[in-house]
């Protein structure tokens, strides 16, 4: 019976009709066909989501490479990393990468460059992260070009004699003495300079001062310095009045105004690396100008007499909350700071011992010179300087986007404040009594930190409106170098493709050998000589020549040089003292260069051109 209940089975099995196992086979088909779609449909949805923008984005430098990480985005799936170098703009983009850190290799050393991380999803690219600044570790031996930029803390007023009177511009600043790698500078610094005049309005017959900065690539690997915001706060009215009078009870609306300061300091700095991002730059500040009161020991009678021991806590007090803030503007706008309360410690004006004095006390024969590092100081300064400079190429930078910030705040109204005549406070420095008219032992006039003389703030009372002065328009900012090895050879080299005719040339000229110089209009040359000698010839024809005590002489020296070229007339000046203005009608335009000339000597010429519209 089995046997048979089996049979009847397989007969049974045997009659199902055969439509019913193609719908069986279709149905379980479809099945599967429904299944792997939806699985596909849900994917590429997936994939279709734009990822959320990197946050957290976070940098360290090293030698010659940067680590970068960041929070996971949303929705990414990947992550591309952009590389712009800030020199040259050159961009390149990683691979896709799927972990959130990455480690951008081969970088040039003291280089700064710009990151961004941008989130994938698939194909799909989301917002990319703010960027992040990187400058690499090290130093890469010297800079292109050095922009020396602010007030007469910069300009090196306090040290006479000036090459630029109304800018108390001298060559014996810090700025031309910085070396190691800083070519000599561009000096952009005047006295009685403000915020306003380096981003809003033009100072005197200068102009705005970041729009004297060159554009584009020319800034390529400069080098920056700026000591900038005491005019803002009217610092020479109130050290005048501290001494014809009493200025303790001004304490708290000086302190106001330091507070207010902040941000524009901050603006200030952002701008500054915004129009040189590739630039390594240093904002200076101030010393505290005045020794502590129970050591001090003023040497000058009027300073003595004026100088209270309270009004001596004031300026201190104030100068130490003023270092604060600039310190920390400088960090907020991503630029390195150059401490002034550090380098000048034990060395302010009224210390004991004269001859630990590097600011100078009143000074009658250059009363804005008051208040200002004397030659000491300003050597002081160039050290401060370097020592920032070699915190930075050990550590390197890291910088993050600027904050957005309004264009037009001036939240520091000196004109409202210092509505008293602040420019003519010589006269009133006078009247006390002077025993010693200028100090012997103190060679280099000091002077006031915030010139007293610059009358910025009061003849501008709206600079923020008057925005008219036309921007610079640099022509060149680039080195040249020509050699020339056979004797009574003269080696010319120029700028290919450039045709100028009125311009204003400053260079930082070095020779070794005999002699070199600049060339200009095609024809003209510019010779000057280690030997002391100079001559502007036409072609073969002397224009005019001579010597001058103004010229360094020796092999390898450096020479500041200065040629403004207008029309007919041409003028010359070394190391800011002028050796000729002459009329010539020879040439009005052509190319632009340097010289070497081997009289017997192998001669090497190099410079800095530096050369603008006139």
């Amino acid at each position: 019976m089995p046997f048979q209940v089996s049979a009847l089975v397989r007969k049974k099995h045997a009659h199902r009709p055969p439509q019913l196992k193609v719908i069986l086979f279709l149905v379980f088909f479809l099945a599967i066909i429904v299944f792997w779609g939806s699985t596909s449909l849900l994917q590429s949805f997936a994939n279709g989501l734009t990822p959320a923008q990197p946050t957290g984005f976070f940098a360290t430098s090293s030698d010659q490479s940067a680590q970068l990480s960041w929070k996971a985005a949303s929705d990414a799936t990947a992550y591309k990393i952009q590389t712009t170098d800030l020199a040259t703009n050159a961009v390149i983009m990683s691979a896709p990468q799927k972990t959130n850190t990455f480690t951008v290799r081969s970088l040039a050393v003291g280089h700064w460059y710009r990151f961004r991380v941008i989130p994938l999803n698939g194909s799909t690219a989301g917002t990319a992260s703010s960027y992040i600044d990187v400058r690499t570790k090290g130093f890469a031996g010297s800079y292109t070009s050095y922009f020396a930029m602010g007030d007469s803390y910069s300009s090196g007023e306090g040290t006479p004699p000036y090459t630029d009177v109304p800018c108390a511009r001298s060559n014996s600043g810090f700025a031309y003495q910085v070396g190691n790698g800083a070519p000599s500078p561009l000096m952009i610094a005047c006295a009685g300079a403000t915020t306003d005049d380096v981003d809003k309005v033009a100072q005197g017959a200068g102009g705005i001062q970041i729009r004297e900065l060159p554009s584009g690539n020319t800034m390529t690997n400069s080098l920056i310095t700026i000591s900038i915001g005491g005019n803002d706060l009217g610092f020479s009215h109130e050290l005048t009045k501290c001494i014809i009078s009493n200025c303790a009870a001004d304490q708290s609306a000086l302190n106001q105004k330091i507070t207010a300061l902040a941000s524009r300091l901050t603006q200030v700095y952002n701008e500054l690396r915004t129009s040189a991002p590739d630039a390594d730059i240093f904002a200076v500040g101030y010393p505290l100008l005045i020794a502590d009161p129970a050591q001090a020991s003023c040497h000058d009678s009027t300073t003595a007499s004026g100088l209270r021991p309270d009004e001596m806590t004031m300026i201190r007090t104030l100068g130490a909350r003023l270092n604060t803030v600039m310190q920390n503007a400088a960090l907020a706008g991503g630029v390195s700071f150059v401490s002034g309360v550090s380098a000048f410690q034990g060395h302010e004006a009224c210390t004991s011992n004269k001859s630990d004095e590097w600011i100078n006390e009143v000074t009658r024969s250059d009363l804005n010179g008051s208040f200002h590092p004397n030659q000491l100081g300003q050597a002081a300064y160039a050290r401060a300087v370097n020592d920032a400079r070699n915190k930075l190429y050990a550590f390197g930078q890291v910088r993050t986007a600027p904050s957005i910030f309004t264009p037009t705040p001036t939240p520091t109204p000196i004109p409202v404040t210092t509505s008293t005549p602040v420019m003519t406070p010589t006269p009133v420095m006078i009247p006390i009594p002077v025993t010693t008219p200028n100090p012997v032992t103190t060679p280099n006039p000091v002077t006031t930190p915030n010139p007293v003389t610059t009358p910025n703030p009061v003849t501008t009372p709206n600079p923020v409106t008057t925005p008219t002065p036309t921007p610079v328009r640099v022509i060149i900012n680039q080195p040249m170098h020509v050699e020339s090895h056979a004797m009574n050879s003269l080696v010319i080299g120029t700028f290919s493709g450039l045709t100028i005719s009125n311009v204003r040339i400053t260079a930082a000229l070095t020779t070794q050998g005999d002699s070199g110089g600049i060339v200009f209009r095609s024809k003209y040359r510019l010779r000057i000589g280690t030997n002391g000698t100079y001559d502007l010839a036409n072609s073969s024809i002397t224009v005019t020549s001579g010597s001058s005590p103004a010229i360094k002489t020796g092999s390898g020296v450096t020479n500041n040089v200065t040629i403004v070229a207008v029309g007919d007339r041409i003028t010359a000046s070394v190391n800011g003292t002028q050796l000729f203005s002459v009329t010539d009608n020879a040439s009005s335009s052509g190319s632009l260069g340097a010289f070497a000339t081997d009289w017997g000597n192998d001669t090497v010429t190099d410079c800095n051109l530096y050369v603008v519209a006139a």
